[in-house]
Order: C-alpha cells, then sequence, then structure tokens
C-alpha cells in the first residue's frame, strides 16, 4: 500500500489486468500511484489469489476469487484508517473492479478504466491465440477448436507460463463489460491509448459507454496517443495517461 504523508485521507483501489499484462503495466501502475500519493491519495495494489505474492497457485484463481479479493482488500483499506474512494481498473481489471464496486459498503465516488477490456469471451480468444502460436514456432499444430475441447472436456491448459483451468476460462468468457457497470462506480473516466494518432475510442468501447449513459451512469471517454504497455516488448512510459488519471481520481476523490 502506497500511502502519502498525511496520517489518514482517501485511498485509491487498482484493480490489475490478467496474466503476463500485470507484469508489463507495473511501470505505468508505479507511475501512477507515485502521483497519486503525492496529491494525497493512497494507493492499494493487491496482488490477487494466484498472483504475485498471494496464496495459491494461477491454476486455482478464478474470477470470483478476485472480485472477493478487492472487495476485502477495499474494507481492508478502509479498516488502516484508508477508505477507498476510486478505482483504477486496467484491461481485465475493469471487469472485477466493477463487480466489486457493488459490493462496497459506499458507492465509489469516481472510477478510472485503462483501456477495458468489454468481452471476456474474445479475451479469452485473444488469449488462447498465444498458446497456438507457441506451438506454431515450435512445430507444433493446435486449433482453437482443439482448446476449447480440451477446456471443455476439463483439462487444465498452460498458456504462455499460465495454468488456466477450466473454471477461470469459462467465467472469464461469460464476462461483458456492459452488464457490470453499475452507479457504484461513481463517475466513470474511460481512457484508451490511440495509436498513429488515432482519436476515436474502439466501436466496441463506443457502444458500452452508449448503454452506460443510456442507464443513466456518469461517462467520459479520451483517446490518449500511446503504445499498449500491457502487451510491449520494452518498458512503455505514458506521462499524459498518469496525469490524466490523477487528475481524474485527485479532483473526485
Amino acid at each position: 500500500m502506497r500511502q502519502p504523508r498525511a496520517p489518514q485521507g482517501r485511498a485509491v483501489l487498482i484493480a490489475a489486468p490478467f496474466a503476463e499484462e500485470m507484469n508489463k503495466s507495473r511501470r505505468m501502475l508505479t507511475l501512477v500511484g507515485r502521483e497519486l500519493a503525492a496529491r494525497g491519495l493512497a494507493v492499494v495494489l493487491p496482488d490477487l489469489t494466484g498472483t504475485g505474492d498471494s496464496d495459491g497457485e494461477f491454476r486455482d484463481a478464478d474470477c470470483e476469487a478476485w472480485t472477493a479479493d478487492l472487495a476485502a482488500t477495499a474494507r481492508w483499506s478502509s479498516a488502516q484508517g484508508w477508505p477507498v474512494a476510486a478505482l483504477l481498473g486496467v484491461r481485465t481489471g475493469c471487469l472485477f473492479g466493477a463487480q466489486a464496486a457493488r459490493e462496497l459498503s459506499a458507492p465509489l465516488t469516481t472510477s478510472v478504466f485503462w483501456q477495458p477490456v468489454t468481452d471476456g469471451e474474445r479475451f479469452l480468444t485473444q488469449f488462447l491465440r498465444l498458446r497456438i502460436a507457441a506451438a506454431a514456432m515450435a512445430g507444433g499444430n493446435e486449433s482453437m477448436t482443439q482448446l476449447r475441447a480440451r477446456l471443455s472436456a476439463g483439462e487444465m491448459l498452460e498458456v504462455a507460463g499460465y495454468e488456466v483451468s477450466p473454471r477461470l476460462a469459462g467465467q472469464l468468457a461469460g464476462l461483458r463489460l456492459v452488464r457490470e457497470l453499475s452507479g457504484a462506480l461513481g463517475a466513470l473516466h474511460w481512457l484508451e491509448l490511440a495509436r498513429g494518432g488515432a482519436a476515436s475510442l474502439s466501436e466496441a468501447s463506443q457502444a458500452c459507454i452508449r448503454a452506460a449513459q443510456q442507464a443513466g451512469l456518469s461517462v467520459a471517454s479520451r483517446a490518449v496517443p500511446g503504445e499498449p504497455f500491457w502487451s510491449a516488448t520494452e518498458i512503455v512510459e505514458i506521462p499524459q495517461l498518469v496525469t490524466l488519471t490523477a487528475d481524474a481520481l485527485g479532483a473526485q476523490s
């Protein structure tokens, strides 16, 4: 938990992304954590079940446990004198963070989403493709149909060094961000990275935002120039994304 110098105050809960995306995101999360602490906000970033220094193995993890971990972390932070007033979700962390927000004792004042995953089924397909690509480079031949069948049969699959259980895969495939958004998130700031000067969000994101706004949620969106740090080979820093995030969370928490 990163704390500012004040003896007590408000905290920001960070919901991290999935598998290797978390490791690639650590630099950006460190930068935003430092900026928020400088503005008087505590930052709490838990290692969810089966990740980092937490108990268990990744193969034991599932979406329900991760959501429960986030909610439990918020309760712990509050007990330390730092009630969670805001959320920063990153990629799949937006899905789990949105679920956890509904379990908190009080609504958040504001949330920031970085490049949200809107469709868990599509995300799982992209993740499984990492295994297919690795098999092809090693001279093997696996198909998406085969991998899906093995999961359906109850087999554990290793993908990019992570053992994915059929339970986790099934839960992830059933997630849709539009169903998880609620007023518990407070004012939502939706930030996506845009390569090559693109000024608009993806069509999937725009559709999700429209649905949320029609349901009465406050959603502001913006495209920020930059490379996808969660999948880049080299460490990527995007100062503008850090500043916009700190401005949003610091102003309303």
